[in-house]
């Protein structure tokens, strides 16, 4: 133990028996003497007190708190220290500090005035930081392609927040100033505490949700500064999921300049603080003026320009035509002269008259040529001739058509069941008119019809059936035993004629 209790002890009963010796009550400076002296007697000088930074602030000297799972100390290293500290202290970090207890009256605050500082590695926080971190990565939540971007005038935007935030304040401040046409749906959440993760993951949830239908643009998470574990809710994966699956882009603005938290990594756009995050968010009054000033000068000199060009052209196009209209009318007006000069020249009354004289001659011509041309010749031969020469024609025509008949007859008749039938051999089928290749197909009683070259004849099998070998082949055949019945259609000359 760096003290003894006892002597603590001690001392706190002393001044106990003092205090009821003397009724009379005492001041609050004299009760922080009280305190100082007795920090003096029951702490050693200088301590080694080991515990993880958070807060730290780098003024002119380095504030920060040191703490450990039950307890926060406040630290004081002025500038002389802090300039020859051989680590560069940030939050989350492991360190030992050498520093003597001072309590400090007007504040009413113990600190630890450090002496020296040494690393011990890094926080339990700051190590789970780093690993969340680390995971998102390898997901690809932080990658600067999955990234949207934002609205260039966005009319309607959601701010994450707690109502009762100074970032807030900021925000509205600066959209009214630059922007006053945009609309802003304040989101009243908390952002500090145990709950704070899980209420503003729904939040973002609920905002993405009703967007489309709210008109929301844009989301604007953000809240004021404060230590490591102030900001802790925004380095929490459930909050970074739900930036990451929102609808619409998100801008993130947590804390200070110097304080960087998971929600930020993974948001659409970071900004440095609330204001900074509201002027991305927002184009300025006085830039929308003058770009419209300037469109509606780039429109005027369009204009002019495409009524100057059309005006050209319209210009061009008369004078093109006018001269055309000229060009036909010249040409016309020659033509007219020289069908003018050729009717001179026909002189159409006398041609008139020769032309009538000529037609009168030959119609009085016609009737005579006519009666001469038809004495003269004789059409009858020639008709007969002619119809001598068609009936030859087809007469040599069917003569070549049936020689070929009877060719194709010829070889029809050579490939003839009935010429086979006509050299002495016959056809057997059964009733149904199916082929008769086999003694299996019939039994007793089966009738036949055999088919001679001059008829057929019907019968039916009696009898057993009589097994015969040949060189080892079972053959197999039906023994006619006696016909009971021969009905002959046309005459043959025997049953099976071969």
């Amino acid at each position: 133990m760096p003290f003894d209790p006892g002597q603590m002890a001690a001392s706190r009963a002393a001044e106990e028996r003092k205090a009821e010796e003397t009724e009379k009550p005492i001041s609050v400076s004299q009760l922080a003497g009280s305190i100082a002296q007795a920090l003096k007697a029951g702490v050693p000088g200088v301590l080694r007190v080991v515990g993880e930074v958070s807060g730290f602030r780098e003024r002119t000297h380095w504030y920060f708190d040191l703490k450990d799972a039950d307890a926060v100390v406040n630290c004081v290293a002025f500038a002389n220290v802090a300039k020859k500290a051989a680590v560069a202290v940030r939050d989350g970090m492991q360190v030992v500090v050498h520093a003597r207890v001072d309590f400090y009256a007007k504040s009413g605050k113990i600190s630890l005035i450090v002496e020296r500082v040494e690393a011990m590695g890094v926080g339990a926080l700051d190590a789970k930081l780093r690993a969340l971190v680390a995971e998102l990565r390898a997901l690809g939540w932080m990658d600067a392609e999955r990234k949207r971007k934002l609205p260039r005038c966005p009319v309607r935007i959601a701010v994450v927040t707690s109502r009762s935030a100074a970032a807030l304040q900021d925000v509205l401040d600066t959209l009214r100033r630059r922007a006053p046409f945009i609309e802003v749906v304040v989101c009243d959440t908390r952002v500090q505490g145990e709950q704070a993760s899980a209420e503003i993951a729904r939040t973002i949830d609920l905002v993405s949700n009703q967007a489309e239908r709210m008109g929301i643009e844009a989301i604007l998470v953000t809240r004021g500064g404060g230590s490591l574990e102030d900001l802790w809710c925004f380095n929490e994966r459930v909050v970074a999921e739900a930036i990451v699956k929102a609808s619409v882009p998100v801008v993130a603005a947590i804390g200070h300049e110097t304080d960087t938290t998971v929600a930020e990594l993974v948001a659409d756009e970071r900004a440095a603080t609330p204001t900074q995050a509201a002027v991305r968010l927002s184009p300025e009054r006085g830039e929308l003026e003058r770009q419209l000033d300037a469109l509606a000068r780039r429109m005027m000199l369009e204009m002019d320009a495409n009524v100057r060009e059309n005006e050209r052209k319209v210009a061009t196009v008369g004078k093109d035509v006018v001269a055309a209209l000229r060009h036909m009318i010249v040409v016309k007006q020659r033509g007219m002269a020289m069908l003018g000069g050729r009717l001179e020249r026909c002189n159409p009354a006398s041609r008139l008259g020769r032309l009538s004289s000529r037609l009168e001659s030959l119609a009085s011509r016609l009737p005579r040529a006519a009666k001469g041309r038809l004495a003269k010749e004789d059409v009858q031969p020639r008709l007969t001739a002619a119809e001598r020469n068609v009936l030859g024609a087809m007469n040599a025509y069917l003569a070549s058509r049936v020689a070929e008949v009877e060719t194709l007859a010829a070889r029809l008749g050579a490939v003839s069941p009935l010429a086979v039938l006509e050299r002495g051999y016959s056809m057997t089928t059964l009733k149904d008119g199916s082929l008769l290749r086999s003694t299996n197909q019939v039994s007793a009683g089966t009738e036949l019809i055999t088919r001679l070259a001059d008829g057929t004849v019907q019968s039916k099998v009696e009898g057993d059936r009589v097994e015969h070998r040949l060189q080892g082949t079972n053959l197999t055949a039906q023994r006619p035993v006696r016909r009971k019945k021969d009905t002959r259609k046309d005459d043959a000359p025997g049953l099976f004629g071969g």
